[in-house]
């Protein structure tokens, strides 16, 4: 059964509420109805479960399923077990379990709850008469703090607990549940006396008291004075009914808010008049679908209809009650124009549908990552760039998109998050379909309004196209694009920016074609530039991967070997000879393939610009013996 206690401004005046239960069954219905309301209100709830041999027969699997399948989504409901605020002596600490109340209640608070409540059971704690006058002070001392979004419950076996001891702590308890309600305390800080009879006849004649006690029902107060006043100075719209829905009552403020100038315009005419046409089969099915006096409020927002038909918004609360003769059971309903209200939120839900619809349908992907690295939310054109569905995507981890190559990277920029830095950079994604982009991304930390960080909202686009310009350009600045070869700047480059503190000895191998004039004047360019791919290939076949091969001229060519002495130099020249050799094997005599080389290597006394130069007089010699020797550039 529901705890009626759903007015959190009231709560204070309630707490702690005591419960004495005697049966396994009656407090897994006290607790469910207690869980209920908490799960209605948004309230994190907090329970400590009985003592051991109570336990068992409360198990998670006693809740509906819907409870259970909600608690498991936003840990709403939490148990806890004792003892948590005793000392190694097994002393109570009221201090501590004070201060843990506290604590439970701001957290809540900052978790995004409305509120807490909390279910104590003491059964298990007390083990002797002066630890029940330790609990009861300590109640008492938890009413005066008003925590006004704090409920506590506090409950007991009484078939566990002498009749002395719950003597004892009643009157620490400002209200009491019994009998399926929350009814105010008679012996509220009012020591209990046995009078000569045994504490469980006393006890017994107070709970049946108790049991006799009607829903809490507002007095008839003999000062009509002063209840007229309050009723005609209420602040909101307040009208009562009969049970056939016929307006009884009608206070100055519900006048002026429908346009009347005296009650008797409206008394024994319908409620249902009141409302407009489009709200009025819902709203009457809602107020008077249920009669039953003490049953929860309702709220609703409807139109209420003024005395010249127009309509205006209303927020209206009521509840069924129970009034001494002549006046019956009434309808009570109070209620606030909230047009004002009512523009704000039109306004308001027409800009978040202009925000919304630029977000949605701009051509750049937008995401909303939380605390845990999970999408929240993305766009159409960011699901699409995902290779999914918003759908599809909202709850799977972030890092479902990011190549393991790039985790680094992203965490790296995540912690930045985390710090309040916003930043932009370039990432790689994997969409779902296994498809590989280059994305820049622009990350904005997010926080709650209590100034908590909670997740990233980041915009990106997709730059694939112009990282494929770039590196093209970019190839093309370096490259040679007949031969696929460094060109002369990226040559030159390599060699100022050698560094003999990285490569203490360096050497460079110097090459020109022989006969590519020739060549070029009797077959034409396109048979000179086969021939200076073919030379390519050769090179690339005869040196290593981390070795600079350049074309630096029309038939100039150039290798660049790091850490490669003279003894090296001479190993990779023997070795160019012999796949030069193995190459012409392949071709005919008259596509024969003929270069000079050069070599040189660095030294104390010789740096790599020297090395370059002595390279190219050697390869400028040894051509020279060549049109010596055959009289032909065609010849080696």
């Amino acid at each position: 059964m529901a705890l009626p206690v759903d007015n959190f401004n009231s709560i204070q005046e309630k707490s702690p509420i005591g419960y004495f239960y005697q049966t396994p069954a009656e407090t897994i219905n006290v607790l469910s109805g207690f869980f209920r309301v908490g799960f209605d209100n948004k309230q994190k709830i907090i329970c400590q479960l009985p003592h051991a041999q109570q336990q068992k027969t409360i198990p998670m699997a006693l809740l509906p399923q819907t409870w259970s399948d909600r608690i498991s989504l936003d840990g709403q409901l939490e148990f806890i077990s004792p003892p948590f605020h005793w000392d190694q002596s097994d002393r109570f600490i009221p201090e501590k379990l004070t201060d843990w109340i506290v604590n439970q209640r701001s957290a809540a608070i900052t978790q995004g709850f409305h509120s807490v409540r909390i279910w104590l059971d003491f059964t298990w704690a007390l083990k002797d008469i002066n630890r029940s006058e330790i609990v009861a002070d300590w109640l008492i001392d938890l009413a005066k703090l008003h925590l006004a979004d704090t409920l506590v419950c506090c409950s007991y076996d009484q078939s566990e607990i002498e009749a002395e001891k719950i003597l004892r702590l009643l009157p620490a308890h400002a209200s009491l549940y019994s009998n399926q309600k929350v009814v105010a305390n008679p012996v509220y800080q009012i020591p209990l006396r046995s009078n000569g009879d045994r504490p469980i006849d006393l006890l017994t004649r107070f709970n049946t008291y108790l049991r006799n006690q009607s829903v809490e029902i507002p007095s008839i107060r003999s000062d009509f004075n002063y209840l007229s006043t309050l009723f005609s100075n209420l602040p909101y719209g307040m009208v009562t009914t009969d049970q056939d829905g016929l307006i009884r009552t009608v206070n100055p403020k519900a006048l002026y808010h429908l346009g009347y100038a005296q009650s008797e315009d409206l008394i024994s005419i319908s409620l249902a008049d009141l409302i407009s046409p489009g709200d009025r089969a819902q709203v009457v099915h809602d107020l008077f679908e249920e009669t039953v006096p003490g049953k929860s409020e309702r709220r609703i927002e409807c139109n209420l209809l003024t005395r010249d038909g127009f309509a205006i918004p209303v927020e209206m609360r009521s509840e069924w009650m129970e009034f001494p003769e002549p006046y019956g059971t009434q309808l009570i309903c109070y209620f606030n124009d909230i047009t004002h209200h009512f523009e704000i939120e039109q306004a308001l839900r027409n800009s978040e549908q202009r925000y919304r619809f630029l977000v949605e349908y701009q051509g750049e992907g937008v995401v909303m990552i939380n605390s845990s690295a999970k999408v929240d939310y993305i766009n159409a054109a960011g699901s699409t760039l995902l290779g999914g569905t918003p759908e599809s995507i909202v709850g799977l981890p972030i890092t479902t998109f990011i190549p393991d190559n790039q985790l680094d990277d992203f965490r790296q920029q995540s912690n930045m998050r985390r710090k309040g830095v916003s930043s932009s950079y370039e990432l790689t994604i994997q969409s779902l379909d296994n498809i590989q982009r280059d994305v820049l991304v622009t990350a904005t930390p997010r926080y709650s309004p209590e100034g908590k960080y909670n997740g990233t909202v980041a915009i990106f686009r997709d730059i694939s196209e112009r990282k494929q310009l770039e590196e093209k350009l970019r190839y093309q600045s370096t490259h040679d694009t007949m031969t696929r070869l460094f060109n002369r700047a990226f040559f030159d480059q390599a060699v100022e920016n050698y560094n003999p503190a990285e490569s203490p000895i360096a050497s460079i191998i110097v090459i020109d074609v022989d006969g590519l004039k020739v060549v070029n004047d009797s077959e034409g360019h396109k048979a000179g530039d086969k021939l200076l791919q073919k030379v390519a290939s050769i090179l690339k076949e005869s040196f290593r991967t981390n070795d600079s091969i350049a074309r630096i001229g029309g038939d100039e060519f150039a290798i660049l070997l790091q850490e490669t002495d003279e003894i090296q130099l001479n190993q990779a020249i023997i070795r160019l000879r012999h796949n030069l050799e193995q190459a012409n094997d392949r071709l005919p005599e008259v596509e024969q393939i003929s270069f000079s080389i050069g070599g040189a290597t660095t030294a104390p006394t010789r740096g790599l610009n020297q090395a370059l130069m002595l390279a190219d007089m050697r390869m400028y010699h040894q051509k020279r013996r060549k049109k010596a020797s055959h009289g032909s550039q065609l010849l080696e």
